[in-house]
């Protein structure tokens, strides 16, 4: 099966994946009909329509089996089978953290977001929401730390929600990071959607941080997601006389880590400051390649048109300077 037949089988016609992991080397026509699925042309047309899209909007399929797709996602209980991403893809197996709280934020918790994302940034990408409030403030604060951030929609990655952060979303792009989707390219979201994508960004991450949040907030189904999949999550203490800390110090009494500083999420999983390198280090072309997402040294050797054993000796040297990691052939900055 090619990759939107995979999707049509696991969205449309809600065939677990699971089933499609087992059986994917079939023919699309020869699966359908083995789980007893009559081929009508409703099914062909949202095919098309899928493939005319992302023609049209850029975008990129990922599957289950592809190197792009976040590997703690893939190996959570309920993975999607695939997931649509608009810019920077290879973001997606990076090191990744979560960081959410409540749409109806305080200046106080803006501020604490703020201080979060900015330190965590130099360390991780950052997932969150794109919702109002915290999500938000999580999003502008990684941009304009120049760091990397990846927001996961309710809706198709091609249609901002809400419409209202279209700004950020066009930022994100903008700077080299990515939106991502389980759902078709051109739908809008629905409400059961939102509990669909707190379990993407609960289990795509190291940890998940809660900032604020009151008693009932999506943001406490995506801890509790987290803490289900075995994930870290993390949450800020806050006054106990605040309405919106009420859910956050409820965490901490339920067995989250509460987290005071960035330095204590930093120093739990054991990250030192990242490297500087000198300028001429820096503008290395393989460091910038790695830098611009290319991970592995036959990428990098395409890129810049130059031999694979050159582009090896470089990573090496950049490796021992600190520059960079090499994750069983995976390279990653740690700049």
């Amino acid at each position: 099966m090619n990759k939107l037949e995979i999707y049509t089988a696991w969205y449309l016609l809600k065939i677990p994946t699971q089933k499609i992991v087992e059986e994917k080397e079939k023919d699309f026509e020869e699966f359908l009909k083995n789980h007893g699925v009559l081929i009508e042309k409703p099914i062909y047309t949202f095919i098309k329509k899928q493939e005319k899209l992302l023609k049209e909007t850029f975008s990129k399929i990922i599957t289950i089996f592809d190197e792009d797709y976040p590997a703690l996602l893939k190996n959570s209980t309920n993975p999607p089978a695939v997931l649509f991403c608009l810019g920077n893809c290879g973001l997606l197996n990076s090191r990744l953290f979560t960081i959410v709280g409540t749409r109806k934020a305080t200046s106080y918790g803006k501020s604490v977001t703020k201080k979060f994302a900015i330190e965590l940034s130099e360390h991780f990408a950052i997932v969150s929401g794109m919702a109002f409030g915290i999500d938000k403030e999580v999003h502008e604060a990684t941009l304009e730390a120049n760091g990397k951030t990846i927001a996961v929609l309710a809706s198709g990655v091609d249609v901002p929600t809400p419409k209202s952060n279209e700004s950020t979303y066009r930022k994100i792009l903008k700077k080299d990071g990515a939106i991502i989707s389980p759902y078709p390219l051109s739908s809008k979201p629905k409400k059961h959607q939102f509990v669909e994508r707190n379990y993407i960004l609960a289990a795509m991450s190291a940890g998940t941080l809660v900032t604020e949040a009151p008693e009932k907030s999506g943001a406490l189904i995506t801890a509790k997601i987290a803490a289900e999949e075995g994930r870290d999550v993390f949450s800020i203490p806050g006054d106990i006389t605040r309405y919106t800390s009420r859910g956050t110090n409820n965490l901490i009494k339920d067995g989250a880590i509460p987290a005071t500083s960035p330095e204590d999420i930093i120093e739990y999983y054991s990250l030192s400051k990242k490297k500087t390198g000198s300028e001429e280090e820096i503008n290395d072309p393989v460091l910038q390649a790695v830098l611009s997402g290319y991970e592995t040294a036959e990428e990098i050797s395409q890129i810049l048109n130059l031999p694979v054993n050159q582009v090896l000796s470089k990573i090496t040297e950049l490796e021992l300077l600190g520059l960079i990691e090499n994750d069983n052939g995976r390279i990653k900055p740690l700049l």
